[in-house]
């Protein structure tokens, strides 16, 4: 079954989320941009008030602002954009410094954005490559820019699966985001991710707005819908 990840900047809207069923808890601050860091303080009180009922995790935004690798004891990953780091000859080598700078309990995860050319980002499937000698075991696929459509305009479902495919290989994770809205499900399940991951259409009006724990259980609800729909046929 493919779980929903929803994306939080508060314990306040932890809270609204797990009431709405949701499977993991993550933390980060939309306003900064896709992976916008969330302040440590707030990355820790969305930690207690979870309170191990599902795993949480934090984005610690873009490689290419050498992000901090502080982050509070408790999250299960952590995961940090490569947006313009496509020039750096040696982005692996921070990449892989910033990650051995992670709590013991907190696994990396490799970011692939659907937009990476327009994004300045490697390609994904270089970033699978340099993935695993970082200590990633967890794929997430996302859109760097939030204004232009969801994953499904960047990449096909052919391409997708693709890099699913590969990072399946190596027996990794795979989450699926990307401005997935409750019409865009149906297709990211066929892909049978382990998580799919929203921020936008878990809060109102918008991505900054406020999430809601009903609008969690109607994307709880579509997603079990349309799994029974895919095993059927």
């Amino acid at each position: 079954m493919t779980g929903l990840l929803v994306s939080v900047r508060s314990a306040a809207e932890a809270i609204a989320a797990l009431d709405g069923g949701a499977d993991v808890i993550d933390v980060k601050e939309p306003r900064a941009g896709s992976l916008g860091a969330a302040p440590a303080d707030v990355m820790a009180e969305v930690v207690k008030a979870v309170g191990g009922r599902v795993p949480v995790s934090a984005a610690l935004g873009e490689l290419a602002d050498r992000p901090a690798a502080e982050v509070p004891p408790g999250l299960a990953w952590a995961k940090v954009g490569l947006a313009r780091t496509v020039e750096l000859a040696d982005w692996p080598t921070r990449w892989r410094d910033l990650f051995a700078g992670l709590p013991p309990d907190t696994r990396p995860v490799a970011v692939c954005y659907a937009d990476w050319r327009s994004s300045a980002a490697p390609p994904p499937s270089e970033i699978v490559h340099h993935g695993g000698p970082a200590g990633c075991r967890t794929l997430l696929i996302d859109t760097w820019d939030k204004s232009r459509g969801d994953l499904f305009q960047w990449m096909t479902f052919g391409e997708l699966q693709s890099l699913i495919e590969l990072a399946r290989g190596q027996r990794w994770l795979v989450v699926l985001a990307g401005s997935l809205r409750l019409e865009s499900l149906p297709s990211a399940l066929r892909l049978e991710p382990d998580l799919l991951a929203v921020r936008g259409a878990a809060a109102e009006p918008d991505r900054n707005g406020m999430i809601r724990a009903e609008r969690v259980a109607e994307l709880v609800r579509t997603i079990r819908r349309c799994q029974a729909a895919l095993r059927e046929a």
